[in-house]
């Protein structure tokens, strides 16, 4: 899978890594609901070591005390625009959970989402019961080891 890069909504904060996402998935938790404002996130779990932070814009962060883990988010986002960038968990040092929304295409490159597309939905509990299971997606009730 190819590295990949991203920004936000207003450019000021960029975002790229070089390693193979450990994972891929799809996101009911509560929080990734209330980050992205939808009833999922869609995201890459990458190690810690080949995310790159840039740009002109130091995001924000707010520590969510809530985690379904017990143990706190770091939610990082852009102060200017609000786009929600990436996270990382306490309950699992050492990685960078990347939101696939804020991936960028170059001309004439496959789209970002078709490139990273889930492999496995997680917090099946908390999904909303309108939706049904992603086909073909390995599935679990709360939140899948990377």
């Amino acid at each position: 899978m190819p590295a990949a890069k991203g920004s936000c909504l207003c450019g000021g904060i960029t975002v790229s890594y070089d390693a193979e996402p450990l994972l891929m998935n799809a996101c009911h938790c509560i929080q990734c609901r209330k980050v992205t404002g939808a009833a999922f996130s869609t995201n890459c779990i990458i190690p810690e070591s080949s995310f790159k932070l840039g740009g002109s814009i130091e995001p924000k962060v707010y520590i969510s005390p809530h985690g379904d883990s017990g143990k706190p988010i770091h939610l990082y986002f852009c102060p200017t625009c609000s786009t929600s960038m990436y996270a990382m968990p306490e309950a699992f040092p050492g990685i960078v959970v990347v939101k696939t929304g804020v991936l960028d295409r170059e001309e004439g490159e496959e789209d970002p989402l078709d490139l990273f597309k889930p492999t496995v939905e997680g917090f099946t509990c908390r999904r909303a019961s309108w939706l049904s299971g992603f086909e073909g997606l390995a599935q679990f009730e709360k939140n899948p080891k990377a």
